[in-house]
């Protein structure tokens, strides 16, 4: 079952796309040739929307070094490029062969206690980075 947020942001999405196509003066041959895409994008949308929200374990060290646990995604070394919003983490990190690996969290998708620790660790190695640079000056 979906996450309340999720729920949120893909009404959203189709609300935009259909008030795209509702308020746009499209012409007859336009429709014909716009609603493919308008098919695509709900369809998307729709399977998104049921895909199942997969669990998974993250083992997070203070230092940044992370580790998914019975996951498919690569451990490596958190980056300072992670971003923290009100509705999630954005969650970047390098893996062991320096590519860059990142997965959305939707806030509601952590315990509030799990999403405090998680992004005081992102802002932890952003504010190590800047340290490192200023120092290297």
């Amino acid at each position: 079952m979906p996450s309340r947020m999720r729920r949120i942001l893909y009404l959203a999405q189709c609300l935009l796309i259909l008030l795209i196509f509702l308020l746009q003066p499209f012409y007859a041959l336009w429709w014909l040739l716009l609603w493919p895409w308008l098919f695509f994008c709900f369809y998307q949308l729709l399977r998104q929307w049921q895909h199942p929200i997969k669990a998974r374990l993250l083992l997070l060290s203070e230092k940044g070094e992370l580790k998914w646990w019975q996951d498919e995604l690569p451990a490596g070394q958190l980056s300072a490029e992670s971003l923290v919003s009100q509705l999630g983490i954005w969650l970047r990190w390098r893996d062991t062969e320096q590519q860059t690996q990142q997965l959305w969290l939707y806030r509601d998708n952590l315990s509030e206690e799990h999403f405090r620790s998680l992004a005081r660790v992102c802002q932890t190695a952003k504010w190590q980075q800047q340290a490192d640079s200023v120092n290297r000056r």
